[in-house]
């Protein structure tokens, strides 16, 4: 209770301060009794990450894409 955890999700920093555990897992207007938002630093804090390219695609990588992280991995 009272710790500030922050959370990286995309490019979006959110934080948020315990303010109480609760005793079962329950519904989310339960669950958000027990956090607090700290919208001063999530406010739109953006991270810049070049690795959205890679995370964002699903399935085989193409032979671009390979040698992409080939370079990015120091094997070229």
């Amino acid at each position: 209770v009272g710790d500030l955890i922050t959370v990286k999700i995309r490019e979006h920093i959110k934080a948020i301060t315990i303010l109480k555990i609760p005793l079962r897992r329950g519904p989310f207007c339960e669950a958000k009794e027990c956090y607090e938002n700290n919208i001063n630093m999530s406010s739109n804090i953006k991270i810049n990450n070049h690795y959205n390219s890679f995370v964002n695609r699903s399935g085989r990588p193409t032979k671009m894409d390979r040698r992409k992280i080939d370079k990015l991995m120091g094997r070229n």
